[in-house]
């Protein structure tokens, strides 16, 4: 078998869709792994190698299926040809191959035909042997909205739908993550509700499109509508507030259960909210969410608290303002996705003054005054009554005299 090096994978795909990429993947066939000793190995399954530009070549290789799951494979990279190695691949526009030597395309699969036709559709029936590849489908369709996905790679999801039980929570994320990172990331958890996967993935969030509401403040479908509408209105916006937008009401059908369908109060409830959590998010992002969705409805609401819990609801934050603002962004993007409904109006440069005051007191002055040195709870109870003042004092022109 000659020895060749080639071109493969997205770059191929984006470089004849005119769009940028900086990360090039090799396929080396005819080699043997020692011929790239020199080279740092990377690869843990398969030999894949760093070259010195960063790039990464692997041996062009075949899988078989031993098991369940995204781990269940064998890798052979013994007399495998370019045309093998490419039919392993998920999509036909990610199976080409370029060889810069002759400035040509080696298209077994017709991926070329199916960027021109904007069709997503399988390589071959390699597909159906990783569930991870279902993620990966409705990902570019988020990533490509303009495309369809064929009518024969919906029909071999259907047969994989068992295959799914087996996907790691870590290796899941991480295709959630990359999904965060796309303008239209809704149109991922919409593919796999038309797809009929999504209550196998996630059942949790697949609830959402069952729980009716039909409320003078959501008359969409169902919560999932509004919560893609949500996450639509974040398209440009941090992994954080996409991820609150997923499961900011996704305690809405446990509580409705709770009350036969009376009300959801309580499902901004953290207690509620967080065994609901479908997708292994990070412990730290994870908090950060459940707090902005514990306050997601608090805050339409400060005109009609007592100060005194006003004060405390701005102390909560802990005097991180991105998290302050974020929860300020997403009470915007809950407000506008929704049908029938005006957006509520936040007045949003009060509350950030109102936040900057009470972040920015100190109370080491009050403390050097005191004749005696006043301990942990005396100061804590200070700065309270000090940003109730503060609250009173910025709230006054707006609210009358309701806090005087």
């Amino acid at each position: 078998m000659n020895k060749k090096i080639y071109q493969v994978g997205g770059c191929i795909r984006d470089k004849i869709l005119d769009i940028p990429c900086s990360d090039i993947d090799y396929v080396a066939v005819g080699y043997k792994e020692e011929e790239f000793s020199h080279l740092e190995k990377v690869g843990k399954d398969f030999p894949v190698f760093l070259s010195k530009n960063g790039s990464e070549i692997a041996l062009a290789r075949v899988e078989r299926k031993i098991g369940d799951g995204y781990n269940g494979f064998e890798a052979d990279t013994l007399n495998v040809s370019l045309e093998d190695d490419l039919a392993r691949r998920d999509l036909t526009i990610n199976s080409i191959a370029y060889d810069k030597d002759t400035n040509t395309y080696i298209d077994p699969y017709h991926g070329l035909q199916d960027l021109k036709e904007k069709i997503l559709r399988h390589t071959s029936s390699a597909f159906k042997e990783d569930p991870l590849r279902v993620l990966r489908l409705a990902r570019f369709q988020a990533k490509f909205p303009d495309f369809s996905i064929a009518n024969e790679t919906k029909e071999l999801v259907k047969q994989m739908k068992n295959e799914l039980k087996y996907l790691q929570k870590d290796r899941v994320y991480k295709e959630i993550k990359k999904v965060f990172e796309l303008k239209d990331s809704e149109i991922f958890f919409q593919t796999l509700l038309e797809l009929e996967v999504l209550d196998v993935l996630f059942p949790n969030i697949y609830n959402l499109s069952k729980c009716t509401e039909n409320n003078i403040y959501h008359q969409e479908k169902d919560v999932f509508t509004h919560t893609m509408m949500v996450l639509k209105e974040l398209s440009n916006q941090s992994q954080l507030l996409k991820a609150t937008a997923i499961f900011h009401d996704i305690a809405k059908p446990l509580m409705y259960e709770k009350t036969n369908g009376s009300n959801s109060g309580g499902h901004d409830n953290p207690i509620f909210v967080e065994p609901l959590i479908d997708i292994n998010l990070p412990v730290k992002l994870q908090k950060k969410m459940l707090f902005i969705i514990k306050n997601h409805l608090k805050i339409f609401n400060l005109d009609k608290m007592k100060a005194s819990t006003i004060a405390k609801f701005f102390s909560a934050y802990n005097k991180d303002k991105e998290l302050f603002i974020s929860q300020l962004i997403f009470a915007r993007a809950d407000s506008k996705g929704r049908i029938g409904q005006k957006a509520e109006p936040l007045n949003e440069d009060l509350y950030l003054k109102i936040f900057d005051e009470i972040s920015s007191y100190s109370p080491k002055d009050w403390i050097n005054k005191q004749e005696v040195q006043p301990k942990g709870e005396t100061i804590k109870q200070h700065i309270q009554k000090v940003n109730i003042s503060i609250i009173k004092n910025l709230l006054f022109l707006r609210y009358n005299s309701i806090y005087r």
